[in-house]
C-alpha cells in the first residue's frame, strides 16, 4: 500500500468522525445529507433487504441488539478497542522504530523517556476511567446532594429548580443530566465519553482533560521522532541522490514525496503506526481546541448543545410573537394554527389572548432571547480561575446557589413542564441521543 492509500485512508477516516460527531443529520446541506445517507437510508435499504431472507428477522434482531449494546449501553468494548491501539501501537513502535534510536538527529536517551512518557498516559486514562464523575442517585448521601443542589444557581432557562428526575427520584441540581447509558444523574454532566466508559462530570472532567493533553503530546513527540528517524534514514542511504524506477521502468529523480513512499514501502509498519500518530494528533487537537472553548465560556458540552437548540428556539419564537403582535397592532387578520402555538408557546400564550397580554410576553421573549446571546452565568473572570473550578471544584464552585433546596418532589414538578422547562416547549430534546433513544426508552428525564 503506497503513501496516496494511506493519506487518502486517513482522510476519509477524518471525514467520518467529523461527520458522526459535528454534523447534524437533520441541518441542511451535503454534510448533513451524507449522514443521513450513511446512518439512516443505507440502513434501512439493508434492513429491508434482509428482512426478504427466510431468517431475516432473527438477523436482524441480532445486529439491532449488538448495535444497541455498542451505541446505546455501557460497556467495555471501546475500551478493548482503546487499550488495543494504545498498546499495540506502542509494541509496534518500540519493535520496529526503537532499532533506528540512536541516529544522527535521535539521541538513545529517547528510548528511555518514551516508557514513564507512555505510562503516564495510560494512567491518565485509568484515573478517567476509575474516578466518579459526580453520580447523583437516591441512595446518595444527603450531605452530597444537597451540596449538589447548592453548587449553582438555576437559570431557569436551561435549568429549572422544579426540575425532577423520575428515574433516580432526587431533585436536578442545575447543570446536571440523567445519562440513559449509564441510568444515573451526572453532577455538571459533559457527556458520556465511550472511550472511558463512563460519564464525564465534575469530578473526572480534569482527569478527561488530562488524558486528551497528554495523549496529545505522546502522539506528537512520536511523530517528532518518527519525522527525524525518516530523515536519519534519507541521509544514510543518500537518497537524494539516488534515482528511483516505477513498475514500469520510468526512472524519477528523488523528490521528499518518492522519498516518503520509498521509506513507508521500505520500513512499513514503523511509519504506519507514524501515520497513525500524526491523524491522532490532528483528531486530538480538535477536541482539545474544542474543550479549551468551553472552559474559557464556562460551558459543557451538554450546555453547549442545549444553548445552540435555544437560541434557535427563543430566536424563532420571538420572531412569531412579534409576527402575531404586529398583526394586532395594525388589526390584520392574523390567527396562528395551534401547532404554531405549541411549538413556541413557554406555557405563557393561547390563541384567545389579549393584545396587552401577547406584548407582555414579548417583552419576556426579548429578555429571554437576550439572556441566551449573552453566554453563559458560569463563566470566569479568567481562563486561570476557570481550571482551578476545574480541578478543585469542591473547593471553587460551593454555595452558589441562593435559593433554598429540598430533597422532596414538588407537587408540579415536571422537567418537561411548559412552565419551568425550555425542554418541554416543543423544542429539541435534551441531546441527540435521547431522541434516538426516546421511542425504545421512556426514561428521558
Amino acid at each position: 500500500m503506497g503513501l496516496f492509500e494511506y493519506v487518502a485512508g486517513g482522510l476519509t477516516l477524518l471525514s467520518f468522525v467529523y461527520c458522526f460527531v459535528f454534523v447534524d443529520a437533520k441541518g441542511k446541506g451535503i454534510p448533513a445529507m451524507g449522514k443521513r445517507l450513511i446512518y439512516q437510508r443505507i440502513p434501512a435499504a439493508f434492513k429491508a433487504a434482509i428482512r426478504m431472507l427466510p431468517c431475516g428477522d432473527n438477523m436482524i434482531w441480532f445486529v439491532e441488539r449488538t448495535q444497541s449494546y455498542v451505541c446505546f449501553e455501557a460497556n467495555p468494548a471501546i475500551q478493548v478497542f482503546y487499550l488495543t491501539l494504545a498498546v499495540g501501537g506502542y509494541y509496534c513502535y518500540v519493535v520496529y522504530g526503537f532499532v533506528h534510536i540512536p541516529n544522527r538527529y535521535v539521541a538513545e536517551y529517547h528510548t528511555y523517556i518514551a516508557w514513564p512518557a507512555m505510562f503516564t498516559c495510560y494512567w491518565s486514562y485509568y484515573k478517567a476511567c476509575s474516578t466518579n464523575p459526580g453520580v447523583l442517585t437516591n441512595k446518595s448521601d444527603k450531605v452530597v446532594l444537597e451540596r449538589a443542589l447548592k453548587r449553582y444557581p438555576y437559570d431557569e432557562l436551561m435549568f429549572s429548580q422544579k426540575s425532577w428526575c423520575d428515574t433516580c427520584q432526587i431533585p436536578k441540581p442545575a447543570r446536571s443530566k440523567h445519562c440513559t447509558l449509564c441510568n444515573v444523574c451526572c453532577e455538571r454532566f459533559d457527556h458520556h465519553c465511550v472511550w472511558i466508559n463512563n460519564c464525564v462530570g465534575i469530578h473526572n472532567y480534569k482527569y478527561f482533560i488530562l488524558f486528551l493533553v497528554l495523549h496529545t503530546m505522546i502522539c506528537i513527540y512520536g511523530l517528532s521522532v518518527g519525522i527525524l528517524c525518516g530523515l536519519a534514514m534519507i541521509d544514510d542511504n543518500g537518497l537524494w541522490e539516488k534515482t528511483f524506477y516505477n513498475a514500469q521502468g520510468q526512472k524519477f529523480r528523488a523528490d521528499i514525496w518518492i522519498l516518503m513512499n520509498y521509506l513507508q514501502t521500505q520500513y512499513e509498519m514503523f511509519f504506519i503506526v507514524v501515520f497513525l500518530c500524526m491523524i491522532v494528533t490532528l483528531m486530538l487537537l480538535g477536541f482539545i481546541g474544542f474543550h479549551s472553548y468551553l472552559i474559557w465560556s464556562g460551558l459543557t458540552t451538554n450546555e453547549f448543545t442545549k444553548r445552540q437548540s435555544l437560541l434557535s428556539w427563543t430566536s424563532a419564537r420571538l420572531e412569531f410573537l412579534k409576527k402575531w403582535l404586529k398583526a394586532r397592532e395594525d388589526k390584520k387578520p392574523f390567527k396562528p394554527a395551534q401547532r404554531a402555538i405549541a411549538k413556541h408557546s413557554w406555557g405563557d400564550i393561547s390563541v384567545d389572548m389579549s393584545t396587552e397580554d401577547l406584548s407582555k410576553v414579548v417583552t419576556a421573549a426579548q429578555k429571554q432571547a437576550d439572556a441566551v446571546k449573552a453566554g453563559s452565568t458560569f463563566r470566569s473572570k479568567s481562563m486561570g480561575e476557570a481550571l482551578n473550578k476545574i480541578w478543585n471544584p469542591n473547593k471553587f464552585d460551593i454555595d452558589n446557589n441562593p435559593a433554598p433546596v429540598s430533597l422532596e418532589k414538588a407537587s408540579d414538578a415536571n422537567v418537561r413542564s411548559k412552565k419551568t422547562s425550555f425542554w418541554g416547549s416543543g423544542a429539541e430534546p435534551e441531546s441527540q441521543e435521547d431522541n434516538a433513544r426516546s421511542d425504545a426508552k421512556k426514561k428521558d428525564d
